[in-house]
This record gives structure tokens, C-alpha cells and sequence, in this order.
């Protein structure tokens, strides 16, 4: 991905979590995100799925989807099959592949 790609994608992220009243604060460093560290991604996920609304963490928590109380590892495979399942979506990105970092290139 050439870096103004890059740029862009972040760009349209950090857009794409304020329309969902993501809290920047301390999750947001650009270089990090920039990096492909899992652990950024990780928050911006656990908050999608299960912080922004009620009612889709509850859909959630009743279908087995992602629990909040799990491991990083057991959350990321929970979200892989939720698109899986409920979205019928194929991710080429391996839950190994999220967790090497970097994985921002993919």
C-alpha cells in the first residue's frame, strides 16, 4: 500500500469511528494505527461491536457472537466468524495475520 493510500485509509477510519462517537483520548495515535498494531484495533472493534450500542451488544451477547469478557485471541476469532455468519463476508486476514501487527499492508 503506497503511504498516501495509507494516510487515506486512516483518514476515512478516524471518520468512519467519529460517526459512531468513538472516544479518540488515548486510543488514537496515528503512528500506531499507521503501524498495525492489533491493540489499536482491538479497542476500535471491542467498541464497535459491543460499546456503541445497546442493542447490538445484546444481539451479540444472546447469539454467542462476541462476548466482552473474552480473551483478545477468542474476540478476534468471534468477530471473523460473526462476518462470517451474519454478514457473509470472507476475510482474507487471518486472526495469526491480525495478531503479527503490520497487518495494515493486507
Amino acid at each position: 500500500m503506497a503511504t498516501g493510500d495509507k494516510k487515506n485509509a486512516i483518514e476515512k477510519l478516524k471518520h468512519e469511528l467519529a460517526s459512531v462517537k468513538f472516544n479518540f483520548g488515548k486510543s488514537w495515535d496515528v503512528d500506531v494505527v499507521a503501524s498495525g498494531d492489533p491493540n489499536a484495533f482491538l479497542v476500535f472493534a471491542r467498541y464497535a461491536l459491543l460499546g456503541f450500542s445497546r442493542s447490538v451488544s445484546t444481539y451479540m451477547t444472546i447469539n454467542n457472537l462476541v462476548v466482552d469478557a473474552q480473551t483478545d485471541l477468542a474476540f478476534m476469532e468471534s468477530v471473523l466468524r460473526l462476518m462470517r455468519r451474519e454478514f457473509k463476508q470472507n476475510v482474507s486476514l487471518s486472526v495469526d495475520q491480525f495478531f503479527q501487527g503490520g497487518f495494515v499492508e493486507h
